[in-house]
């Protein structure tokens, strides 16, 4: 966003997750639905204040905030006040399965990218 700006160009942010609501849950080990987190104030670390503060600055700031659901989007829309004018939902692409089966009789593994306490007790 910043270089962006001292370059005279547009910046779009694609909000694909809530770092802060992942961080709260890291720290606390709280089971707590994002829908959920906001809706009280919380005890904030230094470091969740930060990540507040400049979520909602690079929300303030950007030409265009992109969510993949409106659900993510209203949650944010409210929270980060970002201004309606800004905002768009472009959502992820689904392909039918049943149609392309990619990996048949083959045997893959999947994993978490980071090891994180979410991915463990609320998934």
């Amino acid at each position: 966003m910043c270089v962006a700006r001292f370059l005279g160009r547009q910046s779009v942010v694609r909000v694909g997750g809530d770092f802060l609501w992942e961080e709260y849950i890291e720290r606390t080990r709280e089971s707590l639905f994002l829908s959920e987190f906001y809706l009280v104030k919380r005890n904030f670390s230094f470091k969740e204040k930060l990540i507040f503060r400049l979520t909602r600055f690079v929300c303030a700031h950007t030409d265009r905030v992109i969510f993949s659901t409106s659900w993510q989007k209203n949650i944010w829309s409210q929270v980060y006040n970002i201004d309606p004018s800004k905002i768009q939902v472009i959502e992820n692409v689904f392909q039918n399965i049943q149609k392309k089966r990619m990996c048949q009789n083959k045997k893959f593994f999947m994993s978490p990218s980071r090891d994180r306490y979410i991915k463990i007790k609320i998934c």
